[in-house]
């Protein structure tokens, strides 16, 4: 079944939402995953299988494991650099507290 041109958004996650004529058209629910490839200058659509949905899946855990990481990296980051101040201000704190070499007597 030939379907006229749509115009799709493609997100900045890199979702593309369907439009509701196309998903009709193409008989797909609005939770089904589907795949694209490219013959030539056409784009295919078709439903995911059970091996695509388990390969974006797996690709989904990969990212989110990156994330989690450059977030962790980045939080113990900045808990060093507020010790760091912390530390910083405790010196020059003491050092405002302790009499001067130059003063006598």
């Amino acid at each position: 079944m030939a379907v006229p041109a749509v115009p799709v958004t493609i997100e900045k996650d890199g979702r593309i939402t369907i439009p509701k004529r196309l998903r009709k058209a193409l008989n797909l629910s609005q939770d089904q995953t589907i795949v694209l490839r490219q013959v030539g200058e056409a784009i295919l659509i078709e439903k995911a299988g059970a091996s695509e949905r388990r390969q974006r899946a797996e690709s989904l855990v990969r990212q989110a494991k990156v994330e989690a990481a450059r977030d962790a990296l980045t939080l113990t980051e900045s808990e060093s650099w507020m010790q760091f101040k912390a530390a910083a201000n405790a010196l020059r704190k003491a050092a405002r507290k302790r009499p001067s070499s130059r003063k006598r007597p």
